[in-house]
C-alpha cells in the first residue's frame, strides 16, 4: 500500500464517475426540455435559475458588480467565457468535475489514513468502492451535482480542509503544500460560506487545546500565522477584516434570532422555536431541534411527499452517527482523526440546526459534513483489521 496506489485508484473512480455525472446532467437537462423547461428547470423555488438569470446579466453586460456573491463571480466568467447559450452546459460539465473531484479527495484521505494507520491495500480497494457508490446514493448529493448551487463547491473545500488537517497535524507532515492548501482551503470556504470558515478556525483550535502533544510554540504560531493571513486576505472582500462585517450581524441573540427566522418559509419549516435567552429551556429547545434534524421526519412533521423523500437521507446520516458515538471507546480513542471529524460534524451540524428552522436547507447545509461521518465510520469498520498481526492502529502512530 503505497501513495502512488491511492493516488491511481482516486484518479480511475474520478473519472468513472465523472462520466457518470455528465451522464446524469445530460439526462436531467433533456429531462426539462422534454417539460418544455430551460437547462435548470422550472423557475419556482429554484437557486439555480436565480444563478442563471445572474450569470447571463453578467455575461451581457460585462459587469461583475451586478454580483450579489462572490460565488455568482465564478458562475457569471464561465457564462462571459462561453457566451450565455452555451454557459449553462459549461457550467453542467464544470459542476460534473467538481462532484467527481470531491469522490477523488475522499478517497485520496482514505488512503492516507489506511497508510499512516496500517489499513490493509484490499480494505482501502473494497472501502474506496463502497464510499464512492454512497456519495453516488446520497440523495442530496447527487441532487447538487445537478445544479447551479454552490454547495458541492463547498464540498470540495471542506475535503482540502481535512485532507491538509489531517496531514499537518496528525499524520505530522513536513510538505509545504499542505499549508497553502491548508491556506486555500480557510479562504476559500471563507468567501462561499463565512460561518463555515469560522468553524474551520474554532476546530483547529480546539483540537490543537486538546492534544498536549501539539501544544507548542511551533504549532500555535503556524496556526496564528495562517489565521492573520485569512483575516487580512478577507479584508479585500466584502465580508471585511477578518470577517467583521458578516460576523457583526451573528453577534448578539437578538441577530441570531433574526437570521433563524427568516429561514421559517415553505412545506420543509419545522416550527420548533429556540429559547436563546434562558440557558436551562435553550439546552432543551436546542437538544430537541437537533435530534429532530437526526431523526427527521418524525409523523407530526410530515407535511408532503417532499418530506418523505428525507427519510432514507436520514437513515443514512443517523446510522452513521450512532454507529460512531457507539464506539468511541478503547482503542478507537486513539485515532486522533475520529476526535477531529467529531469536533468538526457536532461544530458545524450544531450551528446549521441553530441558525435554520427549515429541514431541507440544513439537509443541504449540512453536506459536506456528512462526509466527516463517512470517513468516521470507514476508520471504526477497518479498525479491527490486522495487519501482519499488528493491530489496526499501527505501532508507528501510536505516539
Amino acid at each position: 500500500m503505497n501513495k502512488r496506489h491511492v493516488q491511481n485508484t482516486a484518479m480511475q473512480l474520478m473519472l468513472l464517475f465523472f462520466i457518470i455525472y455528465i451522464c446524469l446532467n445530460v439526462v436531467a437537462t433533456l429531462f426539462y426540455f422534454t417539460q418544455g423547461y430551460e437547462a435548470y428547470g422550472p423557475a419556482r423555488n429554484n437557486d439555480s435559475v436565480y444563478y442563471d438569470y445572474q450569470a447571463t446579466l453578467i455575461a451581457q453586460s460585462g459587469d461583475f458588480s451586478i454580483a450579489a456573491l462572490p460565488y455568482e463571480y465564478l458562475v457569471g466568467f464561465i457564462y462571459l467565457v462561453f457566451g450565455v447559450e452555451l454557459g449553462p452546459y459549461a457550467f453542467k460539465f464544470f459542476i460534473s468535475i467538481v462532484a467527481s473531484f470531491s469522490i477523488y479527495l475522499i478517497v485520496s484521505i482514505l488512503g492516507d489514513v489506511c497508510i499512516n494507520r496500517g489499513f490493509t491495500k484490499e480494505s482501502f480497494n473494497k472501502w474506496s468502492k463502497i464510499i464512492s457508490l454512497i456519495i453516488l446514493c446520497y440523495p442530496t448529493y447527487t441532487f447538487y451535482s445537478l445544479n447551479m448551487c454552490r454547495d458541492l463547491i463547498i464540498v470540495n473545500g471542506v475535503l482540502f480542509f481535512i485532507y491538509s488537517f489531517m496531514n499537518l497535524f496528525i499524520y505530522k507532515s513536513k510538505r509545504k503544500s499542505n499549508y497553502y492548501l491548508f491556506l486555500l482551503s480557510l479562504l476559500y470556504v471563507f468567501i462561499l460560506r463565512p460561518y463555515f470558515g469560522v468553524l474551520m478556525v474554532v476546530t483547529v483550535l480546539l483540537y490543537i487545546f486538546s492534544e498536549k502533544k501539539n501544544l507548542n510554540a511551533k504549532n500555535i504560531m503556524a496556526v496564528l500565522t495562517v489565521i492573520i493571513i485569512t483575516g487580512v486576505s478577507l479584508k479585500f472582500t466584502k465580508y471585511g477584516m477578518f470577517g467583521s462585517n458578516y460576523l457583526s450581524r451573528l453577534a448578539s441573540l437578538e441577530s441570531l434570532e433574526k437570521y433563524r427566522e427568516s429561514s421559517s418559509y415553505g412545506n420543509l419549516v419545522l416550527n420548533i422555536p429556540i429559547n436563546f435567552h434562558n440557558p436551562i429551556l435553550f439546552l432543551f429547545s436546542y437538544l430537541h431541534v437537533f435530534i429532530v434534524n437526526h431523526i427527521y421526519p418524525l409523523p407530526t412533521y410530515i407535511r408532503g411527499i417532499s418530506n418523505i423523500l428525507f427519510i432514507p437521507e436520514n437513515f443514512i446520516v443517523t446510522y452513521m452517527l450512532i454507529s460512531v458515538l457507539k464506539n468511541l471507546k478503547g482503542k478507537l480513542m486513539k485515532y486522533k482523526e475520529i476526535k477531529f471529524l467529531l469536533i468538526y460534524y457536532f461544530l458545524n451540524v450544531g450551528l446549521i440546526v441553530a441558525i435554520s428552522d427549515n429541514i431541507g436547507t440544513n439537509i443541504r447545509l449540512r453536506l459536506p459534513f456528512v462526509l466527516c461521518l463517512l470517513i468516521m465510520f470507514f476508520i471504526i469498520q477497518n479498525s479491527k483489521v490486522r495487519r501482519n498481526g499488528v493491530s489496526g492502529i499501527s505501532e508507528n502512530n501510536r505516539k
